[in-house]
């Protein structure tokens, strides 16, 4: 698992070019110490012509629990949604699966290979009017198990 950590640097250099053409740059990254989950890397893209940002956390396996990656959409540092609910909101949950196909290869490279060239899709195609600062949805929280 810290390995996994120890490459992120290495691994977001290598992808953050799916942010830096869309204008975003990356102004923080993280290590949050785990408390029901493992130690995580947080990292924020922000294009600050459209006042949008992106936030990753990336989650190591840990546990009973595969890697994954959060992904959450930030207007103005007050507005926020969840890429899986997104996801629901729009009835494609299907490729929450799909953008995690990967997460239990052993080579975390290729899991982030995967995930950023997926992710990257999404942002041409259903996220691209998002991403681009035209459009904004109010996409509700699903609280699940937390209700």
């Amino acid at each position: 698992m810290e390995a996994e950590l120890e490459a992120v640097p290495g691994l977001m250099k290598r992808h953050s070019n799916v942010f830096t053409r869309r204008a975003y740059d990356l102004t923080e990254t993280k290590t949050v110490p785990g408390q029901a989950t493992a130690d995580h890397v947080v990292m924020t893209f922000v294009n600050p012509k459209n006042g949008r940002s992106v936030r990753l956390a990336y989650y190591p396996p840990y546990q009973d629990m595969r890697r994954s990656f959060i992904v959450s959409f930030r207007l103005d540092g007050k507005r926020v949604f969840f890429l899986p609910d997104y996801l629901k909101e729009h009835d494609r949950e299907d490729l929450t699966a799909w953008l995690n196909a990967e997460a239990d290869n052993t080579d975390i490279a290729v899991y982030w290979n995967d995930f950023f060239k997926k992710l990257d899709t999404l942002f041409n195609t259903l996220l691209k009017d998002i991403i681009d600062g035209r459009s904004w949805e109010d996409v509700p929280f699903d609280w699940g198990d937390y209700k």
